[in-house]
């Protein structure tokens, strides 16, 4: 940052200040409209989300080096995935921050620190501020059709879908919200590209380095963006080949390999991973869904700086190395995501295409005004098609305020005071976690974040078997004789029952006091038995 001018620092500084504003916001309006009898998760944008990663660092602030999955009762053989949350779970045994605010504060550290990274490297691709600033505000605020706050439709018989608005992290101002590891990821993305950039230009040891680095973190949160990486600087290479970038290229292929490949063991070897990611994990539509719909007025500016791109690739300009970067960034992440035959892990390599987009629609827009016959005529075209270009951050920023104002996914926001008061006893009783607990789908999202424990049913993407699991909770938790319920228990190795108002709501009548077993915790009509039989070798 010392090498931009002072003014430049200054402009970053506020509009930095004003975006990461805008993220605590809709926290403090979910908080404020907290329904009565129920307390806070923490959480807004993607709430269920980040209930789970509460229970993730709960596992690294057991004293946890390595995952285990607590939403599902199988034992499992512990893995090295998730390793940011265990990390941050392990500086909360020094600190002792409620977590959620924990991850608030990383979350907040990471997307300060992607902003400041993308104006580095917008400062890499133009000289000037104007183009500076509006590549940043394109990057960060830029998006498509998602202004219509239409994520998915069908049009005659035609699958729309508009990744700007319909999927979560498609987007800089989404981004900001989001949880750490996807901006840690972004984050990643970014470095890597800035690395490359300055490698190319002055090649020394520390920057192929950097780059090595960047891309194994980026791995650690999303391995197969780590390896799109390395395709990336494949193509980067391929197409000016000189030995700066190859070096670079090189650095980021053995950054992707170990995850990459360690992923391909835990999908062999590991019960929890092997059908990972589940089929409803996200929808990205086709192509268009990337590259147009979610991008459709960057789209034609950006098209007409690789056009101007590829008029100079004999005799290219300062700052062309960076634009044919941003471009295989684009190119290659399409064609991952929706070449025929990958898995569908692949579909998320959108992570940070945010910056690429910004980089090129700058590009071309500037290109644009500067064809104007008059300045006034100039500043409107860049000022009027840079606030077009962003309207999706208006939408975007919207659905802080009107998920929790309009009680839009309370499920998820919001957990009655009572079971979370137990829960938190539980945590108390067993600091150590492993144990679990029976309860129903809806308290099953909190149960982990809460107590620190197993849950029998609750993420849906990671609760294997959940048709089955569904059905026996129903079944449990409707079993009225004592001989039953402890046959059940018994069955499932449960360790715990939960009785609440999400229990009571399954229609049957309190378990615990019909097996007979013990209340080690209680508040309000909210009851917490230990089940006192043996745990059964499988769940």
């Amino acid at each position: 940052m010392s090498a931009l001018p002072v003014a430049e620092r200054r402009w970053l500084l506020v509009v930095s200040l004003v975006l990461l504003l805008l993220t605590l916001l809709p926290l403090a309006s979910a908080a404020a409209v907290t329904p009565p009898g129920h307390v806070f998760g923490g959480f807004v944008y993607e709430a269920r989300d980040g209930d789970s990663y509460v229970a993730k660092t709960i596992e690294g602030l057991e004293g946890h080096w390595v995952y285990h999955d607590p939403y599902t009762s199988e034992r499992q053989p512990a893995s090295l995935v998730l390793t940011p949350y265990l990390l941050i779970g392990q500086l909360d045994r020094v600190l002792g921050l409620p977590v959620p605010l924990l991850l608030h504060l990383v979350s907040l550290v990471l997307a300060a620190s992607l902003l400041a990274a993308v104006y580095l490297l917008v400062a890499e691709v133009f000289a000037d501020p104007g183009r500076r600033r509006l590549a940043f505000l394109l990057a960060v605020l830029g998006g498509g059709l998602g202004f219509l706050a239409i994520g998915h439709a069908e049009i005659l018989g035609y699958h729309y879908v508009s990744l700007d608005i319909a999927v979560s992290g498609s987007t800089g101002i989404d981004t900001l919200n989001l949880a750490p590891h996807i901006l840690l990821a972004s984050l990643g993305s970014t470095w890597a590209a800035i690395l490359w950039v300055r490698h190319r230009r002055h090649p020394t040891a520390a920057r192929a380095l950097g780059g090595l680095a960047w891309i194994l973190l980026v791995s650690t949160a999303y391995p197969q963006l780590a390896a799109m990486w390395a395709v990336v600087g494949a193509v980067a290479w391929a197409v000016r080949p000189n030995r700066s970038s190859l070096a670079m290229a090189a650095a980021w292929t053995a950054g992707a390999i170990p995850y990459v490949f360690y992923g391909l063991y835990l999908k062999a070897t590991n019960p929890v991973f092997a059908s990972w990611p589940p089929a409803g994990d996200v929808d990205v539509g086709d192509p268009l869904s990337y590259l147009l719909w979610a991008h459709v007025l960057l789209l034609p500016v950006a098209l007409t700086a690789v056009v101007a791109l590829w008029h100079r690739r004999r005799q290219p300009v300062a700052g062309d190395d960076a634009l044919g970067l941003m471009v295989a960034w684009l190119g290659v992440s399409a064609v991952l995501m929706y070449l025929p035959g990958l898995p569908a892990i692949m579909h998320r390599l959108f992570y940070a295409s945010f910056v690429p987009f910004g980089v090129l629609g700058a590009a071309g827009l500037w290109q644009w005004a500067s064809q104007a016959g008059t300045s006034r005529l100039r500043r409107r075209m860049l000022v009027y098609g840079t606030a077009v270009m962003c309207l999706t951050a208006v939408q975007t920023a919207a659905q802080g305020f009107t998920i929790p104002l309009q009680h839009r996914d309370d499920l998820a926001l919001y957990f009655p005071a009572d079971e979370a008061a137990v829960l938190t006893r539980l945590r108390a009783i067993e600091p150590d976690g492993g144990t679990l607990v029976m309860n129903s789908y809806e308290s099953g999202l909190f149960v982990p974040a809460i107590s620190g424990q197993i849950t029998y049913i609750g993420f849906p993407f990671e609760t294997l078997d959940l048709a089955r699991k569904q059905a026996n909770t129903v079944s449990f938790y409707r079993t009225d004789d004592a001989a039953g319920l402890r046959a059940q228990a018994a069955a499932l190795g449960l360790d715990y029952v939960l009785w609440g108002v999400y229990e009571r709501g399954l229609g049957g009548r309190d378990p615990g006091a019909a097996a007979g077993w013990k209340v080690v915790a209680s508040a309000g009509e909210a009851r917490l038995y230990r089940v006192a039989v043996d745990r059964a070798v499988v769940r």
